[in-house]
């Protein structure tokens, strides 16, 4: 995921999907882990985060009518899918 400030990749770390920041050399630090919110498809809160958003916002991902993966709503700011890295 890409906005004018920062790019994002969603990946699966120790078994929960997370949010890392992956033009660091090493994202660990900064990684924002993410927990599925009940009853709400694709919509989760960041359950830990140093530095990829605060504790608590949501992270939404969106898709486009095709079903594809559009974007990423992580609390008020939107970051555009990437498709290929």
């Amino acid at each position: 995921f890409r906005n004018v400030w920062r790019d994002m990749q969603s990946v699966v770390l120790d078994g929960e999907l997370a949010l890392i920041n992956p033009s660091l050399p090493d994202p660990q630090p900064e990684v924002a882990r993410l927990k599925p919110v009940s009853g709400w498809e694709h919509v989760f809160r960041v359950s830990s985060a140093q530095g990829n958003g605060q504790v608590g916002e949501y992270a939404v991902f969106e898709f486009d009518p095709a079903g594809q993966l559009a974007r990423l709503k992580l609390g008020d700011n939107y970051l555009q899918a990437i498709p290929h890295w």
